[in-house]
């Protein structure tokens, strides 16, 4: 049974309401970075995930490089951006040529301080980076996890728990991430919400 609303007719926009993010009360949200670290699981090997996302101190291209670097410690090419071709992994993905990749990051840094960004909820932020990260690909593994760690940046500095997916929910989020790529963003966003509510649903009973 899966809790990710991938068939979610709403419509992604500014000021939707969070209900359950409302009145979060001292240590929810830690106790619920507890259990990211030790649950978040994208088949990609990372490790330090609550420590990585904990040293996220600017959302920018090296903010971005920093938070690999600590997710893939010890690995070679880890916190470098991608040096190979790689085909599209979803329909209509960028997945840029090597030589376009900083380009693009430099670009995504900039659109990221545009007023009209900024004026959205941190969970619309976060749905909206992590496409477009995931449309990058930058890096030449482990793309996912550090594109939904970078992603959660947005949800801790809002003061909200972080969201996860559960490895039994993987293939769905990338049903999920496919029609976000292609612009239908509101299940994203749906998604991304369910899964904080299931964790503040968990460490308040």
């Amino acid at each position: 049974m899966t809790d990710l609303p991938i068939h979610s007719d709403s419509m992604f926009r500014g000021g939707r309401p969070f209900p359950a993010l409302d009145g979060i009360r001292p240590g929810e949200v830690e106790g619920c970075l507890d259990r990211f670290d030790r649950s978040l699981d994208h088949g990609e090997g990372a490790a330090n995930a609550a420590a990585a996302l904990g040293g996220l101190r600017e959302f920018s291209k090296s903010g971005l490089l920093g938070l690999h670097g600590v997710l893939f410690e010890g690995r070679a090419g880890a916190g470098r951006l991608r040096t190979a071709a790689h085909p599209a992994v979803f329909p209509g993905q960028d997945c840029p040529e090597p030589r376009f990749v900083e380009p693009a990051l430099d670009n995504f840094e900039a659109w990221l301080g545009v007023e009209s960004v900024a004026e959205l909820h941190a969970v619309e932020r976060a749905a909206l980076a992590l496409t477009r990260l995931i449309d990058i690909w930058p890096f030449d593994f482990g793309n996912r996890t550090a594109s939904v760690v970078f992603a959660n940046g947005f949800l801790l500095k809002a003061g909200y728990p972080p969201f996860f997916v559960l490895p039994e929910q993987l293939e769905e989020f990338d049903e999920v991430l496919s029609r976000a790529i292609m612009m239908q963003t509101g299940p994203l966003v749906g998604a991304i919400y369910r899964c904080m509510e299931r964790e503040l649903d968990r460490v308040r009973s």
